[in-house]
């Protein structure tokens, strides 16, 4: 190893692979400085300084001599040799195996039981107790069919809920409640849906991601597949959403009172089966949403309006880029002062504009003919 490498970057490095993982598809991220590690290393808001505190608090390095850690000093081939053994095979204090979780919970069905099954995940989250920021889980749910029966899987903090396939792993529940409330970390690789009048499949009120994941709502009433509000902020990467109802709005995701969605490489749609209006993604006051390479697919088959995006409100904002929108009576639709910008995505449908904004650059209808600056 050249002798220019330093020290600090040994410690960033070996701490980013030994905590990644892989199935969380997310970086590790050290806890903040509390205090300086070494005496050496006093600036807490060095961006260096969280990855050298856990280098020491997982017993990888004790630093240099007499409390330092000689951050710019060169390492050599002997120095690093011990790092990564240490970091590869595990300290007093860190465990590789372990990766990002302290403990994993594993949800097993009960056979030809639903609801024995969905009682069975109720139990299994209620029994965590001990779950922080430094003692994080994981809950895994087997294949099999778990059937809430009219109750909430309320996620808990510091613990993320993983299935083993949004194809074998089903999660439902008749409320409108939320069959999974959610207000942090993440929510992986389920089938998850609600039933009965206004369902709502996912409720989210922090900051929540969600990933390669399928929701479901079919029911009576006004219905909404996800609910984001309150100052929330979802993050939905490889998922398919799907509202289909009789009420007098459908809604794919609804993202409401200063939340914000980040839509990813993913499809939501809203189906108006009978009177009522169709909205694949409606935003409203304060709320705004970011739309990256996904579809927007909007249907009313006996309704007023079915539309793929709608913005509406004071500030509430739609940003669409590299998707396809799509609504039997436009593709979006602003409603007072409210601001859509689409760029480089497939517009099928001339978007309705009543009293707000709407931008659009480098964007093509169906047939793949050039729009204006208005979509149309």
């Amino acid at each position: 190893m050249p002798s220019s490498v330093r020290v600090f970057c040994v410690a960033l490095v070996l701490l980013f692979l030994a905590h990644a993982s892989p199935a969380q598809f997310t970086p590790f991220v050290p806890a903040v400085c509390g205090v300086a590690p070494f005496t050496d290393v006093t600036d807490l808001n060095d961006p260096f300084c969280a990855w050298i505190q856990q280098f020491k608090n997982d017993k990888i390095t004790a630093g240099c001599a007499n409390g330092k850690y000689c951050p710019d000093a060169p390492v050599t081939h002997r120095q690093v040799s011990v790092l990564l053994e240490r970091a590869m095979r595990g300290t007093q204090t860190w465990d590789p195996a372990q990766g990002v979780y302290k403990r994993t919970v594993v949800i097993h069905p009960v056979p030809g039981d639903d609801i024995l099954s969905g009682k069975r995940l109720l139990d299994g989250l209620a029994a965590i107790a001990d779950n922080t920021y430094l003692n994080p889980y994981l809950l895994k749910i087997e294949p099999g069919q778990y059937n809430l029966n009219g109750d909430s899987l309320v996620k808990k903090a510091y613990v993320d809920i993983e299935g083993s396939g949004q194809s074998v792993t089903s999660v439902y529940s008749n409320t409108s409640a939320g069959t999974i409330q959610a207000n942090d970390g993440e929510i992986r690789f389920l089938y998850i849906s609600a039933s009965g009048t206004g369902a709502v499949a996912l409720a989210v009120d922090g900051i929540v991601t969600m990933r390669a994941s399928t929701l479901l709502v079919s029911a009576a009433g006004n219905i909404a597949t996800v609910v984001v509000s309150g100052n929330a902020t979802l993050t939905v990467f490889d998922s398919s959403i799907s509202a289909s109802g009789s009420g007098s709005f459908v809604q794919g995701i609804g993202v409401f009172d200063n939340a914000t969605l980040r839509l990813h490489d993913s499809y939501v749609s809203a189906w108006a089966l009978s009177g009522g209006g169709a909205q694949a993604l409606p935003v409203n006051t304060w709320s705004e949403a970011d739309v990256y390479q996904s579809t927007l697919f909007g249907l009313a088959v006996a309704g007023s309006s079915a539309y793929g995006l709608v913005a509406q409100g004071a500030d509430g904002l739609g940003l669409v880029t590299g998707s396809v929108l799509s609504g039997q009576n436009g593709s979006a639709a602003v409603f007072g002062p409210a601001l859509i910008k689409i760029a480089t995505s497939e517009v099928s449908g001339a978007p309705n504009n009543s009293g707000g904004t709407i931008t659009c650059v480098g964007d093509f209808n169906g047939s793949f003919v050039a729009l204006n600056t208005s979509c149309l």
